[in-house]
């Protein structure tokens, strides 16, 4: 037994082995092509010139003329980029943008004498997203990036404005408990959510966000994704949330390791799939940048039990307060709320708890016990644990026993 182990092992290392070394393989491969190219002065000119040279090739798969093909070079060797000073007027001195829309830009030495020192459009400018925040900065002069670039498709120019963000002050967890915050449940396919008010219960029915990312190109992932995380802050302003509150989930380890810890087979294969597709990174990035341009706050909390516990304890109770169906994921969510609150998951039945037996209350009947007021039993059952139904052939436990001579008080352990 001892040697199969050992040769299960050196299996598994050899495998892993066999793919560093065909990655590394193709690593120098792309080295010595992109060596080659410099070499012979035909590096890469535009991002993206490996895709246009490809529909060069095949126009017509592409749907292209060479003619369009011609204008989609040329507009993506065209492009003005510059980025911004604090203290400058508009926040940037080569590419301003006054507050009514007035761009100007600043000529180089060699062109000064034929257009001055600064060229000024006639076309406004106009920003529809953040414009007021836009505004803003540009009115107190602070740093603001510019992109200018050219669309042959539409025949227009656009203006992308950019900015970054200081280091916000980050409040101590105790001064948002007293208001309500959204606890979330990130899953493969879509963020379960239920909003927990001061006291940690749940208000308001739990929402359900739809995420399909799977088999999708970069670009529309990250949209979904944006679109996801909106909705999401939008749920949690319209409920007058101050934190949203997200499980400190990290798959590398898990993602390195592979098959060596989460499983052979089809299962773990499926098992493997569904972790490799939950964005854990990017929806933490994504919603932290997000909620705070909302000033919404993110508390992380640990991840232990909240999906079982959750689904024991709330699942039940979150139905009978709505009409919609709630998964055992809504009540990860509540779990999750809970304790970024600071409030215990579990949910504990009425009645005096351990070692409180002479405090006053009288604790509920156990099962199989006669109600107060009522004739004793002169047996008690035992519980037993039955298995659920499983293929022909499996052992199931026998019938419960009758204990005789079982004392009829309402004892109470927990």
């Amino acid at each position: 037994m001892v040697r199969r182990l050992r040769g299960r092992e050196q299996g598994l290392a050899g495998g892993e082995r066999q793919r560093k070394t065909r990655r590394l393989a193709a690593l120098q491969d792309r080295l010595v092509d992109a060596t080659a190219r410099l070499a012979a002065g035909k590096p890469g000119i535009v991002a993206g010139g490996g895709r246009l040279w490809r529909a060069r090739n095949n126009l017509q798969a592409a749907g292209l003329t060479p003619a369009g093909w011609e204008a989609r070079w040329a507009a993506s060797r065209l492009f003005l980029t510059a980025d911004g000073e604090s203290g400058k007027r508009c926040g940037n001195e080569t590419i301003r943008i006054d507050t009514g829309g007035h761009l100007s830009l600043t000529v180089p030495a060699v062109m000064t004498a034929e257009h001055g020192a600064r060229l000024h459009l006639a076309a406004p400018v106009l920003f529809h997203h953040r414009a007021g925040e836009w505004r803003d900065r540009a009115a107190s002069n602070r740093n603001i990036r510019y992109d200018i670039s050219h669309d042959p498709g539409t025949g227009r120019w656009y203006i992308d404005a950019s900015w970054g963000y200081r280091d916000l002050p980050v409040p101590s967890p105790d001064s948002l408990h007293g208001s309500s915050g959204l606890g979330v449940d990130l899953n493969a396919d879509h963020l379960a959510g239920c909003v927990i008010d001061p006291s940690g219960n749940p208000a308001g029915a739990p929402l359900s966000i739809p995420l399909d990312l799977k088999d999708l190109p970069a670009t529309t992932r990250d949209g979904r994704l944006r679109a996801a995380v909106t909705a999401l802050l939008d749920a949690a302003r319209d409920a007058g949330c101050a934190a949203v509150a997200i499980e400190n989930l990290n798959f590398q380890d898990a993602r390195a390791t592979g098959r060596e810890t989460m499983g052979h087979g089809t299962r773990g294969k499926t098992f493997r799939r569904t972790v490799a597709g939950i964005p854990t990174a990017r929806f933490r990035d994504r919603l932290v940048s997000m909620a705070a341009n909302r000033g919404l706050h993110i508390i992380v909390v640990d991840p232990a039990y909240t999906s079982q516990w959750g689904a024991r304890h709330w699942r039940q109770p979150l139905q009978q307060t709505t009409d919609s169906t709630v998964t055992g994921h809504h009540g990860a969510a509540v779990a999750i709320g809970r304790r970024a609150a600071g409030f215990r998951i579990r949910r504990r039945e009425d009645g005096p708890r351990t070692r409180q037996r002479t405090s006053a209350g009288q604790p509920s009947p156990r099962p199989g016990t006669a109600p107060p007021g009522t004739a004793p039993l002169t047996g008690l059952a035992r519980p037993t644990v039955t298995n659920r139904p499983g293929p022909p052939g499996t052992r199931r436990c026998a019938a419960p026993r009758t204990v005789r001579g079982a004392s009829t008080n309402p004892i109470r352990t927990n």
